[in-house]
């Protein structure tokens, strides 16, 4: 028996399946700004190794939660979600390393900084967005 095109049939699916990239990809990325917040919240990175506390006592990498809040969608494509900050000093605190600071007198120090990651590829947040898909891929396939 020969079938027949149903060109409303496919533009259904078409949309159906639009829905579940969109949906899953935005989905993916309030997973991941969540999780962010949370490794600030821990003073770790998706609950592994505890950040090093500073030399001031006082609450590690939030002064104001100015780098905390900055964390966000920078970009949205069909395909993609770009989860980050455009803190210019995220960097140092991610990765760590060294940088070189001047006082108010003008003489320079440089310092020493750990790293304190608080975003990145993490096996917590790929299982996590994994569950996501198979979720949304269920809806998808009723």
């Amino acid at each position: 028996m020969k079938s027949k095109f149903n060109p409303a049939a496919f533009r259904r699916l078409d949309a159906n399946i639009y829905k579940f990239v969109n949906d899953s990809l935005d989905q993916a990325a309030a997973k991941t700004v969540e999780g962010v917040d949370k490794n600030f919240r821990n003073k770790s990175f998706f609950g592994g190794r505890r950040w090093k506390p500073n030399t001031r006592n006082t609450p590690t990498l939030v002064k104001v939660g100015t780098l905390r809040d900055s964390v966000r969608v920078l970009n949205k494509t069909p395909n993609s979600r770009l989860v980050g900050t455009m803190i210019k000093y995220a960097s140092l605190h991610n990765y760590g390393g060294i940088y070189t600071a001047s006082k108010a007198n003008g003489s320079r120090y440089t310092v020493n900084m750990p790293q304190r990651q608080f975003i990145g590829k993490s096996k917590v947040l790929d299982a996590q967005i994994q569950y996501i898909l198979k979720r949304n891929f269920r809806k998808l396939i009723k």
